[in-house]
């Protein structure tokens, strides 16, 4: 009996004693990035941190930044191609000052000056929870890092750590993708492939963009959009009043299958027409590139061989991976004037109609539609089934791409 009441005694001090060394430990954990925090350029993300356990005295925090991106630029088709600086930071100077806290650099001589910050604090009053939030700065639309905090008592970083933190991701990422889980397409896993599908039957998967970059996006007219990697997306620059014309009926009878974006000068790279010219290793396999279409005021009458549009140049009609190898489309706005000034088409079509027509068909080339010289897609009246149909006039063409009679065609990539 005295050996079990003995047992009994040790089994109390050693839980009294586990019990009280517990409650003197001091914790601290990282919440997880806020859920709907998407990586933007300039846009910082707040992470909170508790810290629990006996905190009557000073202690120090420092947070590490690890396995940071460095996409070159901010987005796929804008900012420095040379900036290869890191697209998280973390500084000392873009800290919240109402906590008690004192933000600094720690004097680490291995660490960049980027991806570490200390913070110390001593709190007002005896107390076993104390909270605030770092602040880390964003620099590009794919922005990617872990997160990570060691806690120090009195001594600051002189002296052992007391308890290092939970790891997080930023952005938020549970299923390890380097894709933001608020991203509406998040579940892929993949994220190099480029696999869209359609119109139809067509077997010519993919638009020339993986997934990864329609999730980092592009700066079109101004403004980021992160595109949709369900559908073919086609970029066209156009110098033209009606802009792309008919072309934006290329979905047909096919709606989702494609989506048009009407891109400025600077939003193609210029005269290469790159639309992903800052192009992340392991995310990319080929520079696909916006249609141009030109206003040319020259006519046949002026040596011109093509009587209203012309896409350039011709030898690669018919090719896959169309977009990236053709140069421009041309549109004789002179040519045609002369056309609706016929006694037969006065009135029966406006200028602005017959050129939005011819923007459709010079982009049907580029997405690899051949013409219908014959006129077999044509109605028995002479009137177009396609807007790839030839007709006598302008006003019998028809503003539309069938699927149906193309479907094999619509090819953006060279299906590798």
């Amino acid at each position: 009996m005295k050996n079990t009441r003995f047992c009994f005694f040790i089994i109390l001090l050693i839980c009294f004693l586990g019990k009280s060394a517990f409650s003197h430990a001091v914790t601290i954990k990282l919440c997880k990035a806020p859920s709907d925090w998407m990586p933007e350029f300039y846009v910082n993300v707040p992470i909170k941190v508790t810290i629990k356990g006996d905190l009557d005295s000073r202690h120090t925090v420092v947070f590490n930044l690890s396995n940071v991106t460095n996409w070159p630029g901010v987005c796929i088709n804008d900012g420095s191609k040379n900036d290869l600086l890191p697209d998280l930071v973390l500084s000392a100077n873009n800290q919240e000052t109402n906590s008690g806290v004192t933000w600094s650099k720690p004097i680490l001589t291995s660490k960049p000056i980027f991806d570490s910050i200390k913070a110390e604090f001593t709190p007002s009053a005896s107390t076993s929870k104390f909270t605030f939030y770092v602040t880390i700065e964003c620099f590009d639309f794919a922005a990617y890092g872990q997160l990570n905090a060691t806690i120090y008592g009195s001594d600051g970083t002189n002296s052992p750590p007391l308890n290092s933190s939970n790891t997080i991701t930023i952005p938020r990422d549970e299923n390890g993708n380097k894709i933001a889980d608020n991203w509406l397409y998040n579940a892929a896993t993949d994220t190099d492939s480029d696999d869209e599908t359609g119109p139809g039957s067509n077997s010519n998967n993919g638009d020339g963009f993986t997934i990864f970059e329609e999730y980092r996006g592009f700066y079109i007219q101004g403004e980021h959009t992160r595109i949709c990697p369900l559908s073919k997306d086609i970029f066209i620059y156009s110098n033209l009043d009606e802009g792309l014309g008919y072309a934006t009926n290329i979905d047909g009878d096919n709606p989702y299958t494609f989506n048009l974006y009407q891109v400025s000068w600077t939003d193609m790279d210029g005269g290469n027409r790159v639309m992903n010219s800052r192009q992340c290793p392991g995310y990319s396999y080929m520079e696909q590139r916006a249609i141009r279409v030109l206003e040319d005021k020259r006519s046949k009458a002026d040596e011109v061989d093509y009587a209203y549009g012309r896409a350039y140049p011709i030898q690669y009609h018919s090719s896959p991976n169309i977009p990236a190898n053709m140069l421009q489309a041309f549109i004789y706005t002179k040519s045609i004037d002369h056309h609706l000034e016929k006694p037969e088409v006065v009135g029966r079509i406006s200028k602005s109609d017959a050129i939005s027509l011819i923007i459709g068909h010079e982009v049907g080339h580029h997405v690899n539609l051949a013409d219908d010289a014959l006129g077999s897609w044509n109605n028995d009246d002479g009137t177009a089934n396609s807007i790839m149909s030839y007709t006598d006039y302008l006003y019998q063409k028809s503003p539309n791409f069938p699927p149906a009679y193309h479907e094999d065609e619509f090819k953006l990539t060279d299906g590798n």
